[in-house]
């Protein structure tokens, strides 16, 4: 190929990478919070009821943006198998475009958990859990309705970035596996 090729193919790359569009002003599932940028961080929550908890969550955030992770996903949480006095729940990673929770539910679909989280990136994020038996949980993205406080009404779960359809291929309309969410087992020691 010619010198003068690789430069218009060079160009034109480059021109089509800069024209994209906002994701915000395209797509309809962009979550964006929007508040004065002056009210304190949201404090975790332990109990379904809404319930402030003093306990500060643990783990490293960092900025916004993208950060380290292996794919382009906006939102996405993962959590290990543990095992633990029900106190608590370990988030491995979380990353979040806007403000929101991570929210722990168990087989039932019973909040036992959650955790306000702040845009960009945290890991190993620790969840005060009311954690009562050994079980399936699973680790759901929601974001806030703005006022700081988790409340599964008003509150909306992050649909996941990658879904294209009902990923776990059975004939139901359970669209849970349509949501930011990783399920992990809890060993009560």
């Amino acid at each position: 190929m010619s010198r003068k090729r690789l430069l218009a193919l060079g160009a034109a790359l480059l021109l089509a990478a800069c024209g994209g569009a906002d994701r915000a002003d395209t797509d309809p599932t962009a979550i964006e919070v929007t508040g004065s940028g002056d009210e304190p961080a949201a404090q975790p929550t332990g109990t379904e009821s809404g319930g402030t908890s003093a306990a500060e969550p643990s783990g490293t955030t960092t900025g916004s943006g993208g950060g380290g992770g292996d794919d382009d996903d906006q939102h996405d949480v993962e959590v290990s198998d543990q095992s633990g006095d029900g106190s608590s729940v370990v988030v491995d990673r979380v990353r979040v475009e806007a403000a929101g929770f991570v929210v722990i539910v168990d087989n039932a679909g019973r909040v036992v958990g959650n955790v306000a989280v702040e845009a960009g990136e945290s890991t190993q994020l620790s969840i005060p859990t009311d954690i009562s038996e050994s079980g399936d949980f699973e680790a759901l993205l929601y974001a806030d309705d703005g006022d700081g406080r988790f409340d599964p009404a008003t509150d909306l779960p992050v649909p996941d970035d990658d879904d294209d359809g009902d990923d776990d291929g059975d004939d139901d309309d359970d669209d849970s596996d349509d949501l930011e969410s990783d399920d992990f087992d809890y060993e009560l020691a």
